[in-house]
């Protein structure tokens, strides 16, 4: 007589054969990409000027995403600092 199958144990050795072969392919994928974690810098292009500026574009990004999300008063709290900063800089944007 013919062998007895389990459909459902037949069912599991073929989906573990083919995650088997998917996992081998996303590896030879990204066998060469760089998959170090980089730091994300937003650019914003409001034009201020070296590295007091590119913080103060920082937080006007900042201000915008909380705005965004519906949190004003730490939107405005940044909002505060950027303009003590402009001043205290003499940065007029």
């Amino acid at each position: 007589m013919g062998e007895l199958i389990s459909l459902q144990e037949y069912k599991r050795q073929k989906d573990e054969e083919e995650l088997d072969y998917l996992s081998a392919l996303v590896k030879d994928l990204v066998k060469d990409m760089d998959t170090t974690p980089q730091a994300y810098y937003p650019n914003p292009q409001t034009g201020h000027a070296g590295e007091l500026g590119m913080c103060i574009d920082s937080l006007i990004w900042a201000s915008d995403i909380l705005n965004h999300y519906n949190k004003v008063e730490y939107a405005n709290k940044i909002n505060n600092l950027i303009v003590q900063l402009k001043n205290e800089t003499g940065v007029i944007k």
